[in-house]
């Protein structure tokens, strides 16, 4: 929808023919034709652009007049929007209707404004939109009627947000908390090996297993381990035994 919409007319004013054309887009300021010169279009900024040529046979057109009915200079263009349709009108179905005005023209002097009632056809092409049709043009005022499946609302989601993050999300940051535990874990351990060897290394002159810092702790940790096993076990099966509801006298 962003490009020039071009409606036109042409009227049978002998000895020529004249040929109003009018230019629209509601996006960005309409771009200027090819075929025309600076002088034969209207100002940047203008979203509403009507120019008015005379052709006389056998020979090529001539712009005369150029009119500017909606433009942006000087935060002019005051664009406004509203609903038309009654107010439990779905506004996704067909012939919904909104009405886009848009003001900042000028013509000798006074000001000038245009009304466009956007109409939803659901069944319109998208890839061929159809462009407005000129309505009235009185007192300032130029009316179109534009219909498009453009125009047409569209239904959001109604599922509630969620209360929280996701689960996978949760999941993700716990994994990723143990991952950063065992990784700092790890490393500690590596420095407190490497630095603890270094140090009797360099201090005492050790070798092999004299180089291990607190060298009989981890010496007799297995055997520390196997006694604390050892003993969760004993625990376990005096338990078991005494659940009977006897006691040995």
């Amino acid at each position: 929808m962003n490009k020039n919409f071009m409606t036109d007319r042409t009227l049978d004013t002998h000895p020529a023919k004249t040929i109003e054309r009018i230019y629209v887009n509601l996006c960005d300021p309409v771009q200027r034709p090819s075929g025309n010169s600076v002088a034969e279009f209207c100002p940047d900024n203008t979203y509403v652009c009507r120019t008015t040529s005379h052709q006389l046979e056998g020979k090529g057109e001539i712009v005369t007049v150029v009119d500017t009915l909606a433009s942006d200079k000087d935060a002019a263009l005051r664009a406004t929007f509203a609903t038309t349709s009654p107010e439990d009108f779905d506004l996704t179905a067909e012939n919904a209707e909104h009405v886009v005005t848009l003001s900042g023209g000028y013509i000798l002097g006074k000001d000038q404004k245009v009304e466009l009632t956007l109409q939803c056809g659901p069944n319109e092409s998208k890839d061929n939109p159809n462009g407005p049709v000129l309505q009235s043009d009185a007192n300032g005022v130029m009316k179109f009627n534009w219909r498009t499946s453009y125009f047409c609302a569209t239904r959001g989601d109604n599922t509630p947000p969620p209360t929280g993050p996701p689960k996978g999300d949760v999941e993700d940051e716990s994994k990723s908390v143990i991952g950063w535990f065992f990784t700092l874990l790890g490393f500690g351990l590596l420095v407190y090996f490497v630095g603890g060897c270094f140090y009797n290394y360099r201090q005492f002159n050790a070798r092999g297993l004299d180089l291990l810092p607190h060298r009989d702790f981890w010496l007799d940790l297995p055997y520390l381990i196997k006694d604390l096993v050892s003993h969760l076990m004993s625990t376990v099966t005096s338990r078991r035994q005494n659940s009977g509801g006897y006691v040995a006298v």
